[in-house]
């Protein structure tokens, strides 16, 4: 129920919200063995995602067992240097000098450790496996069997969620009329999404505006996929919203169907405007009442027969 009828009809493209997609890199060049996952599949985190070979992975290995040794060696010292402080062997400035030493090694070994996080060993000289950091969807493999892949080069794409936006460019015309909470109507949801950004500044060329929705969670979206979006602005008076599908045409006269604690109850209406999925009602309706969309022609030949 609400009180808003369709303003504007626009082409949308799904997309993936900030922040929801993510890329799965290299911290070293190297060669694409096998992808192991192909486009659309779901992994979880630790997944493994591809089979690479480079001639630096062991030395990065190596690098990291050089600092992990150190970072314990350098704890042991800081910690020997506490003890002898106490008995009065060391000054608090070597003491504090050695911790310093400590917390340097320590921090080195984290920054190694996320660097080769998504590394893992596999059989065979110079081979390791490149994991998933998260649960998420496949969207692209970028690399193929026997290709070069460079440091920080993405290898996979990820579709991290199941929330999904559309962008839309809408004549500025009608663009003016849509604000951030708008609703916005597709075929495929019952429920329908709402405006979440308009962008400020009016394209020279197109003479559009881009809108951003965040779509209703009812739907399998894919991302790339190109929907209808049909935008709202507000209506005022005492109109409610029904879908149009509800509206039933018996004997000249129009209807909805009232769910009530008996089953259904025929309301006449007055349309006042109507879209392809919504229209503008007045009758004796309140907001919050539920009306039939399905099985409307058993419910009409009801009141027909008597």
């Amino acid at each position: 129920p609400g009180s808003t009828i369709t303003s504007a009809t626009a082409t949308a493209m799904v997309m993936a919200p900030p922040g929801k997609s993510q890329v799965v890199t290299l911290p070293f060049d190297a060669t694409m063995l096998e992808p192991m996952v192909v486009t659309g599949m779901e992994v979880s985190a630790g997944q493994d995602l591809a089979l690479l070979q480079s001639p630096d992975y062991a030395s990065a290995n190596a690098q990291l067992e050089s600092l992990r040794i150190n970072a314990s060696h350098d704890q042991y010292l800081a910690e020997r240097t506490l003890e002898l402080r106490n008995i009065g062997l060391r000054s608090e400035q070597e003491a504090d000098e050695a911790d310093h030493q400590a917390e340097t090694a320590l921090i080195e070994l984290r920054a190694m450790e996320q660097r080769l996080q998504n590394i893992k060993p596999a059989e065979g000289a110079a081979t390791f496996f490149l994991s998933s950091p998260v649960d998420g969807l496949i969207t692209h493999v970028s690399a193929h069997s026997g290709e070069q892949v460079a440091s920080a080069e993405p290898v996979i794409s990820l579709f991290v969620g199941n929330s999904y936006w559309a962008s839309a460019q809408v004549p500025e015309t009608k663009a003016v009329n849509i604000g951030i909470g708008d609703s916005v109507d597709f075929a495929q949801s019952a429920t329908g999404g709402v405006v979440v950004a308009v962008d400020p500044e009016i394209d020279p060329v197109s003479r559009s505006m881009e809108v951003l929705i965040e779509l209703p969670g009812d739907v399998h979206w894919r991302v790339g996929q190109l929907v209808t979006a049909e935008f709202s602005t507000p209506v005022y008076g005492d109109a409610l919203v029904v879908p149009t599908r509800s509206v039933v045409r018996i004997a000249g006269d129009l209807l909805v169907f009232v769910a009530s604690e008996n089953g259904f109850r025929a309301i006449p209406v007055e349309v006042l405007s109507e879209s392809r999925t919504q229209a503008v009602i007045s009758g004796d309706l309140s907001i919050g009442d539920e009306v039939a969309v399905s099985g409307l022609a058993a419910l009409k030949n009801i009141v027909e027969g008597g």
